[in-house]
């Protein structure tokens, strides 16, 4: 297909609009991801109707599985017929059948469910659910024999969705622990491809269920630590280069602030030494640490709320992982130091380079950015959640000297 498409064509008829999705170039590829804003309501709803009333493999699934999950998030598409779901999920169960990693195909599969299925309008969610398994055996028999096992762990998925209606563990999106695993494997999924829309969009659902229901997330501790391992195990070039793995691993460790704030139970230091230690790792063997600031910033706070609610834990960790609180102090100097290592007579051995005060000034205000909910001495920082930390001062600068004084008030 030739360059035209590099600006949004107009189409004669809807036919001309059909063949892009069997066009196999990157360029009808990307009209067809506009086609929601640039296209009459009416003549997107035919296309889709048109798309989905039937299967064909001549279509690309991924494109329209795409354009479906587009027409819901902006209500669109109003009212579908069972058939247009029954033939999406056909083309989902051939694509999906096409992917061999457990984890990848897990957060596909909530995806599907989560962003076509239960977006839909009319019929609902339910009625959707309950067509499926009702019609099972008369679908499986349009369902290719190779695909058949995916659709059967799917349709079971749906099955599962009904009959846990009535035992919620949360009265939040994320209704039980299984679907808070599968969220937050969805986000590491979705940093990894870099789907910024839908990275934002698991990040708001967990960070609802962190402030409503913090033990739920304290569940998801080793989890965290996984991916966090995972996340630090790439190149260290492509981390700082993709904002979405700096912003899960900074989330990760706010998520432990969140959710262990007012844990009472025996095992909390040893869930927090679990998340943190693939941290202090990556800081031990890694030549440069200069670039996650962001990052760091946040590793302190935990390290600090952990030697406030365990000394003798953070002791051992300091000891096992000597070297990286060494790259740490070197790389990121500042009043954190005596503050949590000076027990430790740490600041006797390494007095920082120097240049330590504009470094110090920087990492400084660093940790003051990435304040979390919970009150800091009596000094509410309520508006500083998740979100806001990225960018405290540049949305909320009249709080600025109040926070200095509440940080230098806690390092006294």
């Amino acid at each position: 297909m030739s360059s035209k498409f590099k600006e949004q064509p107009t189409f004669c008829s809807t036919n001309e609009i059909i063949q892009l999705f069997k066009d196999n170039s990157q360029e009808a590829e990307e009209v067809c991801y506009k086609l929601y804003s640039n296209e009459d309501r009416n003549v997107i709803i035919e296309v889709w109707d048109v798309l989905t009333s039937t299967y064909s493999s001549e279509y690309h699934s991924t494109r329209i599985l795409g354009f479906t999950k587009q027409l819901h998030k902006f209500k669109i598409l109003e009212i579908g017929k069972y058939d247009n779901y029954k033939n999406l999920l056909i083309y989902y169960i051939t694509y999906v059948s096409t992917i061999d990693d457990p984890m990848e195909v897990n957060c596909l599969d909530l995806d599907f469910i989560k962003f076509i299925l239960s977006t839909s309008i009319k019929p609902s969610f339910q009625e959707l659910c309950e067509y499926f398994i009702k019609n099972d055996i008369s679908i499986q028999k349009v369902i290719p024999s190779h695909c058949l096992q995916a659709y059967q762990r799917v349709i079971k998925k749906l099955s599962d969705e009904i009959r846990g209606k009535e035992q919620y563990q949360y009265g939040t999106k994320l209704r039980d622990d299984r679907l808070i695993y599968n969220e937050i494997y969805t986000l590491y999924y979705h940093a990894l491809n870099e789907k910024n829309p839908e990275f934002d969009e698991s990040l708001k659902s967990i960070e609802e269920q962190v402030q409503k229901h913090p033990e739920s997330i304290s569940k998801q501790m080793y989890l965290l630590s996984y991916i966090a391992s995972q996340c630090l195990g790439v190149p260290a070039r492509r981390i700082r280069g993709l904002n979405l793995f700096k912003r899960l691993l900074s989330f990760i460790l706010e998520l432990v602030l969140g959710a262990e704030k007012n844990s009472t139970d025996n095992s909390v230091s040893k869930r927090i030494v679990c998340v943190v230690t693939p941290y202090l790792q990556f800081i031990s063997n890694s030549e440069k640490v200069i670039g996650y600031g962001d990052i760091f910033s946040r590793l302190v706070k935990v390290l600090v709320f952990l030697n406030t609610i365990n000394t003798s834990e953070f002791n051992n960790l300091f000891n096992n992982n000597y070297i990286a609180f060494k790259n740490l102090a070197e790389s990121y100097p500042g009043s954190w130091i005596p503050y949590l290592l000076g027990k430790n007579n740490f600041r006797s051995k390494f007095k920082g380079p120097s240049n330590y005060g504009p470094y110090k000034d920087s990492f400084d205000d660093s940790i003051l950015d990435s304040l979390y909910e919970p009150a800091l001495n009596g000094f509410d920082v309520k508006g500083f959640k998740l979100k806001d930390s990225y960018g405290i001062y540049e949305t909320m600068k009249t709080f600025r000297g109040e926070l200095e004084e509440e940080m230098k008030h806690s390092l006294e």
